[in-house]
């Protein structure tokens, strides 16, 4: 959990608890199995809408590469480095997450 930003003791049971509460063993699993078989490589220049991608730089989880990857095949797309861990709510109390600037 460290890696993913969190720092505090409440912020990793936050995180643990949504994970446990989000989906059953059985279903993470499927769901694990399910992702590695995602390839959307093909179809990323067919999507023509505005398409804003926040990435953390120091993402322990999502390199960086494949955000960048990702932006430069979307024609449309905006790739936002952010300085901070992570750009989701996986860190909403690090300062300048996309989660700290809602508040």
């Amino acid at each position: 959990m460290r890696a993913l930003g969190m720092q505090a003791e409440d912020e990793v049971e936050a995180f643990i608890d949504y994970v446990r509460y989000g989906a059953s063993p059985g279903m993470l699993a499927a769901l694990y199995r399910m992702n590695k078989e995602i390839d959307i490589r093909q179809v990323l220049p067919a999507v023509g809408v505005p398409t804003l991608m926040l990435h953390g730089s120091k993402d322990q989880v999502v390199p960086v590469q494949a955000g960048a990857y990702t932006g430069q095949r979307i024609r449309s797309a905006r790739h936002v480095r952010s300085p901070t861990e992570c750009a989701s709510s996986a860190c909403p109390s690090e300062p300048g997450s996309t989660q700290a600037n809602a508040r």
